[in-house]
Protein backbone atom coordinates (compact mmCIF):
# COMPACT_ATOMS: atom_id res chain seq x y z
CA UNK A 1 0.00 0.00 0.00
CA UNK A 2 1.31 3.43 -0.99
CA UNK A 3 0.35 6.33 1.29
CA UNK A 4 0.77 10.05 0.64
CA UNK A 5 0.72 11.95 3.94
CA UNK A 6 0.09 15.68 4.17
CA UNK A 7 0.55 17.59 7.42
CA UNK A 8 0.90 21.19 8.56
CA UNK A 9 2.55 20.17 11.83
CA UNK A 10 6.08 18.77 11.54
CA UNK A 11 9.44 19.30 13.26
CA UNK A 12 11.58 22.14 11.97
CA UNK A 13 15.12 23.18 12.93
CA UNK A 14 13.56 26.10 14.82
CA UNK A 15 10.92 23.95 16.56
CA UNK A 16 12.16 20.34 16.80
CA UNK A 17 9.16 19.22 18.91
CA UNK A 18 6.51 20.69 16.63
CA UNK A 19 4.01 18.07 15.49
CA UNK A 20 5.63 15.49 17.78
CA UNK A 21 2.58 13.19 18.08
CA UNK A 22 2.15 13.04 14.31
CA UNK A 23 5.85 12.42 13.76
CA UNK A 24 5.94 9.72 16.42
CA UNK A 25 3.12 7.89 14.60
CA UNK A 26 4.74 8.25 11.19
CA UNK A 27 8.08 6.97 12.48
CA UNK A 28 6.29 3.68 13.19
CA UNK A 29 5.02 3.57 9.60
CA UNK A 30 8.56 2.85 8.46
CA UNK A 31 8.98 -0.73 7.30
CA UNK A 32 5.22 -1.32 7.29
CA UNK A 33 3.94 0.71 4.32
CA UNK A 34 5.39 2.63 1.38
CA UNK A 35 4.81 6.29 2.24
CA UNK A 36 6.07 9.83 1.94
CA UNK A 37 5.25 12.91 4.01
CA UNK A 38 4.29 16.20 2.37
CA UNK A 39 4.90 18.96 4.92
CA UNK A 40 2.55 21.72 3.82
CA UNK A 41 3.75 25.29 4.10
CA UNK A 42 1.75 28.39 3.22
CA UNK A 43 4.64 30.31 1.71
CA UNK A 44 4.22 34.03 1.14
CA UNK A 45 6.23 36.08 -1.35
CA UNK A 46 9.52 37.27 0.10
CA UNK A 47 8.45 40.92 0.21
CA UNK A 48 5.41 39.94 2.29
CA UNK A 49 7.57 37.97 4.72
CA UNK A 50 9.92 40.93 5.05
CA UNK A 51 7.05 43.27 5.95
CA UNK A 52 4.62 41.08 7.91
CA UNK A 53 6.90 38.32 9.21
CA UNK A 54 4.15 35.66 8.96
CA UNK A 55 4.39 32.86 11.49
CA UNK A 56 3.32 29.25 11.58
CA UNK A 57 2.88 28.36 15.26
CA UNK A 58 5.73 30.23 16.95
CA UNK A 59 8.35 30.37 14.21
CA UNK A 60 7.93 30.63 10.45
CA UNK A 61 9.50 27.34 9.25
CA UNK A 62 11.97 27.05 6.44
CA UNK A 63 12.51 23.30 6.21
CA UNK A 64 11.78 19.92 7.76
CA UNK A 65 14.07 18.90 10.62
CA UNK A 66 15.61 15.82 8.99
CA UNK A 67 17.75 15.20 12.08
CA UNK A 68 14.57 14.48 14.08
CA UNK A 69 14.12 11.29 12.07
CA UNK A 70 16.82 10.71 9.46
CA UNK A 71 14.95 7.94 7.66
CA UNK A 72 11.66 9.80 7.31
CA UNK A 73 10.74 10.32 3.62
CA UNK A 74 9.57 13.93 4.04
CA UNK A 75 9.76 17.15 2.08
CA UNK A 76 8.17 20.61 2.08
CA UNK A 77 5.06 21.08 -0.05
CA UNK A 78 4.65 24.81 -0.33
CA UNK A 79 1.77 26.77 -1.82
CA UNK A 80 1.15 30.46 -2.40
CA UNK A 81 -0.46 32.37 0.47
CA UNK A 82 -0.72 35.90 1.83
CA UNK A 83 -1.53 36.26 5.56
CA UNK A 84 -5.00 37.65 6.23
CA UNK A 85 -5.94 37.52 2.55
CA UNK A 86 -5.80 33.93 1.27
CA UNK A 87 -6.71 32.10 4.51
CA UNK A 88 -10.22 31.43 3.24
CA UNK A 89 -8.81 29.88 0.05
CA UNK A 90 -5.82 28.00 1.49
CA UNK A 91 -7.51 24.64 1.18
CA UNK A 92 -8.01 25.17 -2.54
CA UNK A 93 -4.53 26.59 -3.05
CA UNK A 94 -2.97 23.65 -1.21
CA UNK A 95 -5.09 21.21 -3.22
CA UNK A 96 -3.50 22.37 -6.48
CA UNK A 97 0.00 21.91 -5.08
CA UNK A 98 -0.89 18.53 -3.60
CA UNK A 99 -2.44 17.34 -6.86
CA UNK A 100 0.88 17.72 -8.67
CA UNK A 101 2.68 15.75 -5.95
CA UNK A 102 0.04 13.00 -5.88
CA UNK A 103 0.09 12.67 -9.67
CA UNK A 104 3.83 11.98 -9.44
CA UNK A 105 3.42 9.45 -6.65
CA UNK A 106 0.08 7.79 -7.49
CA UNK A 107 -0.64 6.55 -3.95
CA UNK A 108 -3.43 4.18 -2.93
CA UNK A 109 -4.62 6.51 -0.16
CA UNK A 110 -4.04 10.10 1.02
CA UNK A 111 -3.68 10.65 4.79
CA UNK A 112 -4.06 14.22 6.08
CA UNK A 113 -3.30 15.28 9.67
CA UNK A 114 -5.50 18.37 9.90
CA UNK A 115 -9.05 18.94 8.68
CA UNK A 116 -8.33 22.36 7.14
CA UNK A 117 -6.54 23.13 4.93
CA UNK A 118 -4.77 19.74 4.64
CA UNK A 119 -7.85 17.54 4.96
CA UNK A 120 -9.85 19.61 2.50
CA UNK A 121 -6.98 19.44 0.00
CA UNK A 122 -6.66 15.67 0.47
CA UNK A 123 -10.37 15.07 -0.08
CA UNK A 124 -10.49 17.39 -3.12
CA UNK A 125 -7.48 15.75 -4.76
CA UNK A 126 -8.87 12.33 -3.91
CA UNK A 127 -12.11 13.14 -5.70
CA UNK A 128 -10.29 14.45 -8.75
CA UNK A 129 -8.05 11.41 -9.03
CA UNK A 130 -10.24 8.65 -7.59
CA UNK A 131 -8.11 8.09 -4.46
CA UNK A 132 -9.64 7.67 -0.96
CA UNK A 133 -8.68 10.26 1.65
CA UNK A 134 -8.37 9.66 5.40
CA UNK A 135 -8.29 12.87 7.45
CA UNK A 136 -7.44 13.42 11.12
CA UNK A 137 -8.60 16.09 13.58
CA UNK A 138 -6.10 17.06 16.28
CA UNK A 139 -8.21 19.64 18.10
CA UNK A 140 -8.22 23.30 17.09
CA UNK A 141 -9.28 22.52 13.50
CA UNK A 142 -12.73 21.57 14.86
CA UNK A 143 -12.71 23.25 18.27
CA UNK A 144 -12.05 26.69 16.78
CA UNK A 145 -14.04 26.29 13.57
CA UNK A 146 -15.64 29.57 12.45
CA UNK A 147 -19.46 29.40 12.65
CA UNK A 148 -19.83 30.34 8.98
CA UNK A 149 -17.87 31.34 5.91
CA UNK A 150 -15.67 29.50 3.43
CA UNK A 151 -13.40 27.84 6.02
CA UNK A 152 -16.49 26.42 7.75
CA UNK A 153 -17.91 25.28 4.41
CA UNK A 154 -14.69 23.61 3.28
CA UNK A 155 -14.19 21.94 6.67
CA UNK A 156 -17.67 20.41 6.45
CA UNK A 157 -17.00 19.36 2.85
CA UNK A 158 -13.81 17.62 3.95
CA UNK A 159 -15.52 15.78 6.80
CA UNK A 160 -18.38 14.59 4.61
CA UNK A 161 -16.19 13.67 1.66
CA UNK A 162 -13.48 11.76 3.52
CA UNK A 163 -13.35 7.97 3.30
CA UNK A 164 -12.59 7.98 7.05
CA UNK A 165 -12.19 10.60 9.78
CA UNK A 166 -9.79 10.03 12.69
CA UNK A 167 -10.23 11.93 15.98
CA UNK A 168 -7.93 11.92 19.00
CA UNK A 169 -10.74 12.41 21.54
CA UNK A 170 -14.40 11.58 22.08
CA UNK A 171 -15.01 15.32 22.26
CA UNK A 172 -13.78 15.70 18.67
CA UNK A 173 -15.72 12.61 17.57
CA UNK A 174 -18.90 14.32 18.76
CA UNK A 175 -18.08 17.54 16.88
CA UNK A 176 -17.17 15.68 13.68
CA UNK A 177 -20.41 13.68 13.84
CA UNK A 178 -22.47 16.85 14.34
CA UNK A 179 -20.92 18.27 11.15
CA UNK A 180 -21.89 15.26 9.06
CA UNK A 181 -18.83 13.00 9.15
CA UNK A 182 -19.73 9.32 8.81
CA UNK A 183 -16.87 6.82 9.08
CA UNK A 184 -15.35 8.19 12.31
CA UNK A 185 -12.64 6.43 14.33
CA UNK A 186 -11.32 7.31 17.79
CA UNK A 187 -7.54 6.99 17.72
CA UNK A 188 -5.86 8.66 20.67
CA UNK A 189 -2.18 9.52 20.91
CA UNK A 190 0.50 7.12 22.13
CA UNK A 191 3.49 7.49 24.40
CA UNK A 192 7.17 6.59 24.17
CA UNK A 193 7.75 4.39 27.21
CA UNK A 194 11.48 4.28 26.60
CA UNK A 195 11.45 7.94 27.75
CA UNK A 196 8.35 8.37 29.89
CA UNK A 197 8.29 5.88 32.76
CA UNK A 198 8.27 6.12 36.59
CA UNK A 199 11.46 7.05 38.43
CA UNK A 200 11.66 7.51 42.19
CA UNK A 201 10.83 11.12 42.98
CA UNK A 202 13.89 11.48 45.24
CA UNK A 203 16.15 10.29 42.41
CA UNK A 204 14.65 12.73 39.91
CA UNK A 205 14.88 15.60 42.40
CA UNK A 206 18.52 14.76 43.06
CA UNK A 207 19.25 15.09 39.34
CA UNK A 208 17.50 18.48 39.18
CA UNK A 209 18.73 19.79 42.54
CA UNK A 210 15.23 20.22 43.98
CA UNK A 211 14.84 20.12 47.79
CA UNK A 212 12.94 17.09 49.09
CA UNK A 213 10.39 19.16 51.00
CA UNK A 214 9.54 21.58 48.16
CA UNK A 215 6.01 21.19 46.80
CA UNK A 216 6.35 21.31 43.03
CA UNK A 217 3.94 21.59 40.10
CA UNK A 218 5.12 20.92 36.54
CA UNK A 219 3.47 22.49 33.48
CA UNK A 220 4.45 21.66 29.89
CA UNK A 221 3.10 23.60 26.90
CA UNK A 222 3.39 26.66 24.74
CA UNK A 223 3.07 29.89 26.71
CA UNK A 224 0.04 31.10 24.76
CA UNK A 225 -3.45 32.23 25.85
CA UNK A 226 -5.22 28.90 25.19
CA UNK A 227 -3.05 27.17 27.82
CA UNK A 228 -4.26 29.72 30.43
CA UNK A 229 -1.10 29.71 32.56
CA UNK A 230 -2.36 32.81 34.44
CA UNK A 231 -5.00 30.54 35.99
CA UNK A 232 -2.26 28.38 37.48
CA UNK A 233 -0.33 31.42 38.72
CA UNK A 234 -3.42 32.83 40.41
CA UNK A 235 -4.08 29.45 42.03
CA UNK A 236 -0.53 29.45 43.42
CA UNK A 237 -1.17 32.89 44.92
CA UNK A 238 -4.46 31.69 46.46
CA UNK A 239 -2.61 28.76 48.02
CA UNK A 240 0.14 31.04 49.30
CA UNK A 241 -2.44 33.24 51.01
CA UNK A 242 -3.85 30.07 52.61
CA UNK A 243 -0.43 29.12 53.97
CA UNK A 244 0.52 26.53 51.29
CA UNK A 245 3.67 27.39 49.37
CA UNK A 246 3.86 25.70 45.97
CA UNK A 247 6.52 26.10 43.32
CA UNK A 248 5.87 25.77 39.58
CA UNK A 249 8.21 24.69 36.78
CA UNK A 250 6.90 26.05 33.47
CA UNK A 251 8.36 24.16 30.51
CA UNK A 252 7.78 25.81 27.13
CA UNK A 253 8.10 29.05 25.20
CA UNK A 254 5.63 31.47 23.70
CA UNK A 255 4.75 35.11 23.11
CA UNK A 256 3.00 35.36 26.51
CA UNK A 257 6.19 34.74 28.48
CA UNK A 258 6.94 38.39 29.24
CA UNK A 259 3.37 38.96 30.45
CA UNK A 260 3.52 35.83 32.61
CA UNK A 261 6.80 36.93 34.20
CA UNK A 262 5.22 40.31 34.95
CA UNK A 263 2.20 38.56 36.47
CA UNK A 264 4.39 36.54 38.85
CA UNK A 265 5.84 39.84 40.10
CA UNK A 266 2.38 41.37 40.43
CA UNK A 267 1.14 38.34 42.41
CA UNK A 268 4.35 38.32 44.47
CA UNK A 269 5.13 34.70 43.59
CA UNK A 270 8.13 35.26 41.28
CA UNK A 271 10.41 33.31 43.62
CA UNK A 272 8.06 30.33 43.35
CA UNK A 273 7.93 30.12 39.53
CA UNK A 274 10.69 28.95 37.17
CA UNK A 275 10.55 29.55 33.41
CA UNK A 276 12.57 26.70 31.92
CA UNK A 277 11.98 27.24 28.19
CA UNK A 278 11.78 24.30 25.80
CA UNK A 279 13.38 21.09 27.02
CA UNK A 280 14.09 17.76 25.32
CA UNK A 281 11.74 14.88 26.09
CA UNK A 282 14.08 13.12 28.53
CA UNK A 283 14.44 16.25 30.65
CA UNK A 284 10.67 16.73 30.63
CA UNK A 285 10.32 13.16 31.91
CA UNK A 286 12.69 13.97 34.78
CA UNK A 287 10.59 17.01 35.76
CA UNK A 288 7.41 14.90 35.60
CA UNK A 289 8.96 12.37 37.97
CA UNK A 290 10.33 15.08 40.27
CA UNK A 291 7.10 17.02 40.77
CA UNK A 292 4.19 16.39 43.12
CA UNK A 293 1.65 16.86 40.35
CA UNK A 294 1.32 17.84 36.71
CA UNK A 295 -1.10 20.68 35.95
CA UNK A 296 -2.68 21.67 32.64
CA UNK A 297 -5.07 24.64 33.10
CA UNK A 298 -6.07 24.95 29.42
CA UNK A 299 -9.11 26.69 28.00
CA UNK A 300 -9.21 24.36 24.98
CA UNK A 301 -7.49 21.09 24.02
CA UNK A 302 -7.64 18.21 21.59
CA UNK A 303 -5.95 15.34 23.39
CA UNK A 304 -2.88 16.78 25.14
CA UNK A 305 0.04 14.40 24.85
CA UNK A 306 1.70 15.96 27.89
CA UNK A 307 -1.06 14.51 30.08
CA UNK A 308 -0.44 11.05 28.59
CA UNK A 309 3.30 11.44 29.22
CA UNK A 310 2.64 12.46 32.83
CA UNK A 311 0.45 9.38 33.33
CA UNK A 312 3.14 7.16 31.80
CA UNK A 313 5.51 8.51 34.46
CA UNK A 314 2.98 7.54 37.12
CA UNK A 315 2.33 11.17 37.89
CA UNK A 316 -1.05 12.40 39.14
CA UNK A 317 -2.64 15.21 37.11
CA UNK A 318 -4.80 18.25 37.81
CA UNK A 319 -6.46 19.48 34.64
CA UNK A 320 -9.36 21.58 33.45
CA UNK A 321 -12.48 20.25 31.78
CA UNK A 322 -11.15 21.05 28.31
CA UNK A 323 -11.29 18.79 25.25
CA UNK A 324 -9.97 15.30 25.89
CA UNK A 325 -8.44 15.96 29.34
CA UNK A 326 -11.39 14.46 31.28
CA UNK A 327 -11.25 11.36 29.04
CA UNK A 328 -7.72 10.62 30.22
CA UNK A 329 -8.29 10.97 33.97
CA UNK A 330 -10.22 9.15 36.65
CA UNK A 331 -10.29 9.35 40.44
CA UNK A 332 -7.21 7.11 40.60
CA UNK A 333 -5.08 9.28 38.33
CA UNK A 334 -6.10 12.91 38.71
CA UNK A 335 -8.60 15.66 39.39
CA UNK A 336 -10.62 17.60 36.81
CA UNK A 337 -11.82 21.15 37.54
CA UNK A 338 -13.93 23.70 35.64
CA UNK A 339 -12.13 25.94 33.16
CA UNK A 340 -11.24 29.42 34.34
CA UNK A 341 -11.88 28.82 38.07
CA UNK A 342 -8.70 29.68 39.99
CA UNK A 343 -10.24 28.84 43.38
CA UNK A 344 -11.29 25.39 42.18
CA UNK A 345 -7.85 24.82 40.68
CA UNK A 346 -6.17 25.86 43.94
CA UNK A 347 -8.40 23.50 45.93
CA UNK A 348 -7.62 20.62 43.53
CA UNK A 349 -3.86 21.25 43.77
CA UNK A 350 -4.10 21.23 47.56
CA UNK A 351 -6.16 18.01 47.54
CA UNK A 352 -3.84 16.33 45.04
CA UNK A 353 -0.83 17.23 47.16
CA UNK A 354 -2.30 15.56 50.23
CA UNK A 355 -3.55 12.36 48.60
CA UNK A 356 -1.49 9.18 48.48
CA UNK A 357 -1.42 8.23 44.79
CA UNK A 358 -0.65 4.75 43.46
CA UNK A 359 1.95 5.59 40.81
CA UNK A 360 2.01 2.06 39.40
CA UNK A 361 -1.76 2.17 38.84
CA UNK A 362 -1.49 5.59 37.20
CA UNK A 363 1.20 4.27 34.85
CA UNK A 364 -1.06 1.39 33.81
CA UNK A 365 -4.06 3.68 33.19
CA UNK A 366 -2.95 4.56 29.65
CA UNK A 367 -1.55 1.56 27.74
CA UNK A 368 -1.28 2.77 24.11
CA UNK A 369 2.15 3.02 22.48
CA UNK A 370 3.02 4.77 19.22
CA UNK A 371 3.28 1.33 17.62
CA UNK A 372 -0.36 0.75 18.55
CA UNK A 373 -1.45 4.10 17.10
CA UNK A 374 0.44 3.52 13.84
CA UNK A 375 -1.02 0.02 13.49
CA UNK A 376 -4.58 1.32 14.00
CA UNK A 377 -4.04 4.11 11.46
CA UNK A 378 -2.56 1.78 8.86
CA UNK A 379 -5.44 -0.69 9.34
CA UNK A 380 -8.00 2.04 8.63
CA UNK A 381 -6.09 3.13 5.53
CA UNK A 382 -6.05 -0.48 4.29
CA UNK A 383 -9.79 -0.77 4.91
CA UNK A 384 -10.68 2.30 2.84
CA UNK A 385 -8.40 1.14 0.02
CA UNK A 386 -10.05 -2.29 0.08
Amino acid sequence: MRVSVVTTAYPTPEEPNRGAPIWATLEKFQGKVDFEVNCSLARSPQWVRNVLRPRSYLVYPGSVDTEASPGMPACILDYFAVPGITRWFNGRLLARALERRVLERRPDVILAYRIYPDGYAAVAVGKWLGIPAVISSRGSDLKKLPPKGLVHHDTVEALRGAAAVLCVSEDLVSIARSLGAKNIHLIRNGVDRSIFYPVEQAEARSVLGIPTAERLITFVGNLVPVKNVPLLLNAIRILKDAGEVWHAALIGKGHDEAQLRALTEQLRIAAQVSFLGRLPAREIATWLNACDLFCLPSESEGLPNVVIEALACGRNVVGTRAGGIPELLNEESGIVVPRGDAKALAAAISESGKKQWDRAAIERSYPSSWEDIAAQTIAICRDVVA
